[in-house]
Parts: structure tokens; C-alpha cells; sequence
């Protein structure tokens, strides 16, 4: 079976990014990209959710397609 890894937003509280950061690394790859940003790419969203108490996370959604004509086909 495929696990499925997930790239979160985790909105940072202000003076919190260092203790945020350390965090984040136990749970998997993560970079910062603001004072009050981290990307976490992550396959554990159980672990993800005990992170919030210092940031808010979001999932952002991929989807793959060849083509944007492929997207404007399809009917829902």
C-alpha cells in the first residue's frame, strides 16, 4: 500500500519559530519560510495535529494533471 505524505502550512506564533522548527524536524523534512511560516512534508497528520499549540496547520492539495485542458474536461 502507498503512503500518502502530506505538505502542510504551519502558521507560526510571533518569537515561536526556533521551538516550532525543532519540533516540525522530529515529525519529518521542514524549512522555514518566514518569521511566522514553516513547509512541513510529513506522513503522520496524528503527529502533525499535537503541533498545535504553538502553530495552526493547513493542508495544501496537489493535483496531478498534464495538461490544464485535462482539468477544464472533466465533469463533476
Amino acid at each position: 500500500m502507498t503512503q500518502l505524505t502530506h505538505d502542510l502550512v504551519l502558521e507560526v506564533l510571533e518569537g515561536c519559530t526556533a521551538s516550532a522548527l525543532a519540533e516540525a524536524r522530529e515529525l519529518g523534512a521542514v524549512r522555514t519560510v518566514s518569521a511566522t511560516e514553516l513547509m512541513l512534508r510529513t506522513d503522520d497528520l496524528d503527529a502533525a495535529r499535537s503541533l498545535r499549540r504553538v502553530v495552526a496547520a493547513s493542508t495544501s492539495l496537489t493535483v496531478p494533471a498534464r495538461r490544464p485542458r485535462e482539468l477544464m474536461e472533466t465533469s463533476v
